[in-house]
Order: structure tokens, then sequence, then C-alpha cells
């Protein structure tokens, strides 16, 4: 559920009332979710951080916040974002 996550970000200043309205304005939740990810590929580290703890609130979603944080980032990602 990605309003819990986005009400945690907004509550730390990494999100906006306006980019929750975008993201809710998405028809379906796979773009709903998208949005939230393209707007916190675009951000600070402090937004990924929080979007981590965001999802360690959430006892179904702790496991995906630790393969999300475990997963190697090599060069060439760095460089295509």
């Amino acid at each position: 559920n990605h309003e819990n996550i986005v009400d945690h970000l907004i509550s730390f200043d990494i999100l906006t009332i306006a980019d929750s309205q975008m993201i809710n304005a998405c028809p379906a939740q796979i773009q709903k979710n998208r949005k939230l990810m393209d707007i916190l590929l675009h951000g600070s580290e402090k937004g990924f951080i929080e979007f981590l703890k965001a999802l360690r609130e959430d006892s179904v979603t702790t496991e995906l916040a630790d393969e999300i944080e475990s997963t190697l980032v090599t060069s060439r990602d760095i460089s295509t974002m």
C-alpha cells in the first residue's frame, strides 16, 4: 500500500502534498508505485533512507526493504540513473 509510505515520506518532508496528489492521480496501483519510485529516484539519499524506513514499518514489506538495501548497484547502474 503506497499510501502509508507516502504519508511517512510527507511527514519527513521528502514528499509534498502535491507529490501525493500526483501519485494518487495515476489510475492503477502499479502506475502509482512507478510514480513514487520516479520521484524518489530523482530525489535525495535521505528520501531513499526514509523510504526503506517506511517499508520496515509494515511487517509485510520488511523483507522487501532488506532485499532492496542489499541489492548490489553497479557503476553502470549509477551512470544510467
